[in-house]
């Protein structure tokens, strides 16, 4: 059975082809669209889901990749743009019937550049990502776990030949090799959250201390070590940039009446 979750398309278009390593200056894009949405479980046969069967190679391109902090957007020569987030790998792979995107690790933006004869398919080990003209984020969450965030259009999330589910603008859709999917609905500032990366930013909303802990660790050498697990599970809110984690345990700190220390590279967030 597939799940479809039903939200306005909107198309996205990229025309430069450029390699930007600033974040700061990228195309506009169309606003995002979320209205309200329904969710339907139906099979396969009945939705007219498209086959995640893998296609043969064809020309790969080389590897694109950003180091820790770092960010790079992208734009292939068929049109669609990619922005990739810190600690980010993925290697394209063009032919004349598919667009390929083999994921290896991290965490991108892709703004697919519209094409019905040939689909772009973003690979994260077994787990698939098809969209034919539309704007999403794939974030490797583990080994074969993975998070998709639709901004605009619709996209069809796999594993193998199973397709398990159509996912349209406004939706996370989360996923991993032991459980069924997770699916929440993000109104337009949910969805500008998730992606404010693009601008070295993190938006903490509804994150815990230790949550917000661990997601510096991927920006930033200096770690953040919260010493108290009854205080890693106080709730914190605020946007902060990404290479100041230390800027961060200190407002943390003192907005949740706790002290911080730094020990070489760690920041340490406690009670005393």
């Amino acid at each position: 059975m597939a799940i479809n979750l039903h939200l306005d398309r909107a198309a996205a278009l990229g025309e430069e082809f450029v390699d930007r390593s600033a974040p700061n200056e990228r195309p506009t894009r169309r606003q995002m669209m979320a209205t309200a949405a329904s969710v339907a479980v139906a099979a396969t046969a009945g939705l007219g889901l498209l086959s995640f069967r893998r296609h043969g190679t064809g020309p790969a391109l080389p590897a694109i990749a950003t180091s820790k902090g770092g960010t790079r957007e992208v734009a292939l020569r068929e049109g669609s743009h990619v922005t990739l987030n810190t600690l980010t790998r993925l290697r394209p792979t063009m032919t004349a019937s598919v667009r390929r995107i083999d994921l290896d690790e991290g965490e991108a933006l892709f703004d697919v550049a519209p094409d019905p004869n040939r689909p772009f398919i973003v690979y994260a080990g077994d787990l698939s990502v098809r969209a034919v003209g539309t704007s999403f984020t794939v974030r490797r969450t583990g080994p074969e776990a993975i998070r998709v965030v639709v901004t605009e259009g619709v996209v069809e999330v796999g594993r193998g030949e199973e397709v398990l589910g159509r996912v349209h603008a406004g939706i996370a859709f989360a996923v991993n090799a032991d459980s069924s999917p997770v699916i929440t609905m993000l109104n337009p500032a949910q969805v500008e959250s998730a992606l404010a990366w693009r601008s070295g930013r993190l938006d903490l909303q509804g994150m815990t201390l230790g949550e917000a802990a661990e997601e510096f660790s991927r920006y930033s050498d200096i770690k953040i070590r919260v010493d108290d697990t009854s205080i890693a599970d106080r709730h914190i809110t605020g946007i902060y940039a990404t290479n100041d984690p230390e800027g961060f345990a200190r407002n943390a700190a003192l907005s949740l009446g706790l002290k911080t220390v730094r020990q070489g590279n760690q920041v340490i967030i406690s009670k005393d």
